[in-house]
Parts: C-alpha cells; structure tokens; sequence
C-alpha cells in the first residue's frame, strides 16, 4: 500500500466512522457544525473521506461525537478495500 492510499483510507475511515457516530446520536450535520465549529459541507466532505483535515477538527468532533481519536493506524492499513470503497 502507497502512502497515497494510506492517507486515502484513513480519511475514508475517519469520515465513515464520524458519519456513524453522528447518526447514531440522531445528530444532523447541521446540528454537529454548529456544536463543532466545522463548516457544515466540510462535515459533509469528511464524512465522505475527500477532506484533509486537521488535528484540531479531528479533536472537536471526536469531543462532540463521544468517540476516541483514532490513534491505531494499523487498522487503516488492514482494512479491507471493499469497505473503503
């Protein structure tokens, strides 16, 4: 795997993990920006794994949605390709 598709797969992960845990609070995207501070279509790119994001906006929403900061990157690497997909 490239570092290309690493980084890929990472937000990919990311995003599919923070639009579950939005979902599962019942949250809309719009009701996370404006308790995040994230632009609303930024949500919406994350979520979809085409935004490049910071430390600190992985920190807010992983504060708000009541997940842990994914510091386990191995499990990027192993993820299987069709789930990303």
């Amino acid at each position: 795997m490239t570092d290309t598709e690493l980084t890929r797969n990472a937000r990919k992960l990311f995003g599919l993990t923070v639009r579950s845990a939005r979902e599962s609070l019942g949250m809309s995207q719009d009701q996370l920006s404006k308790l995040s501070g994230v632009e609303r279509g930024r949500i919406s790119r994350i979520e979809g794994g085409r935004a490049n994001i910071t430390l600190d906006t992985i920190t807010a929403l992983c504060f708000i949605l009541k997940i842990d900061i994914p510091l386990n990157y191995s499990d990027i690497h192993e993820s299987n390709q069709s789930d990303l997909a």
